[in-house]
């Protein structure tokens, strides 16, 4: 609530300053941008691309992976909604995960129907629909995005747990690094690995995971995938999970972290700023 009291009280360009202070400590330099974050920042204040906004609603992206790479990546549909009083919960199987498509981090996920609090989840909800999530960030794809729910199968590992997320770092259309991360909802951890699965020795805004994660065999598939859909995006963060061999797409992620990601290494800041050039946009 704080942050969205600045951002009413700054314009965009001081509220994504401002914020960056707060969240990174590190004061962004819009005017001649150099590192990945003051890119990002600059992107959100100047790049206006129609896609953007394509790719970020979740409900609108479920058509781009069909048309781009096919419907198999796509996690079972079990509805989409305009009002958090439409859904009927009755119809729903046992366990799913509900996310509102116009914002970041505003999901709810259902292990059990049994425990979960209907009304309270529908309030949720309606709160969540109200609200802009560019005015909580100056994201501009999320702007104008018209609010919709949208409730998806859940994703596990086959042990009731939340399967390993691989986030793939696109610049121009070529991924360049995946981070890995592990026990969502538990106690959440990180490594970032490059094409080769090298691992990256490097800190960031999470807890680093203490041991390794192997190869995955789909690894070259996942990154040709993510290639195809990074294709005319300057910079992206395509999502997925892995669960039985087969990938799932996750969301499309074109401002990481909103330009707040926080690295310990300088070698590294420099060699993923280098990835992208915003000189042409």
């Amino acid at each position: 609530y704080i942050a969205l009291l600045f951002s009413k009280l700054l314009s965009a360009r001081g509220f994504i300053i401002f914020k960056g202070i707060i969240m990174s400590r590190e004061v962004a330099d819009l005017n001649n941008p150099k590192t990945l974050n003051d890119k990002i920042r600059w992107m959100m204040l100047n790049y206006h691309d129609e896609k953007l906004c394509e790719v970020i609603d979740k409900v609108k992206v479920r058509e781009y992976i069909k048309s781009t790479i096919g419907e198999k990546y796509l996690t079972k549909l079990l509805g989409i909604y305009d009002c958090a009083d439409d859904i009927d919960f009755d119809e729903l199987p046992n366990r799913f995960i509900i996310k509102t498509n116009h914002g970041s981090g505003w999901n709810i996920i259902c292990h059990d129907k049994e425990q979960l609090d209907i009304k309270r989840t529908i309030k949720q909800l309606n709160k969540w629909m109200k609200r802009n999530y560019y005015d909580h960030t100056k994201e501009w794809g999320y702007r104008d995005i018209v609010p919709q729910i949208i409730i998806e199968n859940l994703l596990d590992d086959g042990f009731n747990k939340l399967p390993i997320d691989y986030k793939v770092y696109c610049f121009h259309g070529q991924p360049k690094f995946t981070e890995v991360g592990v026990g969502r909802s538990i106690d959440l951890r990180w490594a970032t690995y490059d094409n080769e699965w090298n691992i990256f020795d490097i800190a960031g805004n999470y807890k680093n995971l203490e041991y390794e994660i192997d190869k995955p065999d789909e690894l070259d598939e996942m990154l040709n995938l993510a290639s195809s859909l990074a294709k005319g995006l300057p910079f992206s963060r395509i999502d997925f999970y892995i669960v039985q061999h087969q990938i799932y797409f996750g969301e499309i992620t074109i401002y990481s972290d909103a330009g707040c990601s926080v690295y310990d290494s300088e070698e590294y800041q420099e060699l993923f700023s280098g990835y992208l050039d915003i000189s042409n946009l």
